[in-house]
């Protein structure tokens, strides 16, 4: 994962970072299921602008824009 981190600006768990990095366990249409790491944004963001994508595709989003 070190390109990932890179990309990401993760380096490792402190206060100083945005992210923090978890395994989550996700499941396939297949019904497979799989550990996996993601990045969690660390701060309460309820409160800040956002904007909702009903897709959950970031790029789609952007592109139709």
């Amino acid at each position: 994962m070190p390109s990932i981190d890179e990309l990401e600006s993760y380096f490792g768990d402190n206060h100083e970072i945005m992210y923090l990095r978890e395994k989550r366990e996700v499941f396939y249409e297949d019904g497979k299921k799989e550990d996996v790491d993601i990045y969690v944004y660390k701060k309460d963001i309820k409160n800040e602008p956002h904007i909702y994508i009903a897709t959950g595709d970031w790029r789609v989003f952007l592109l139709n824009r």
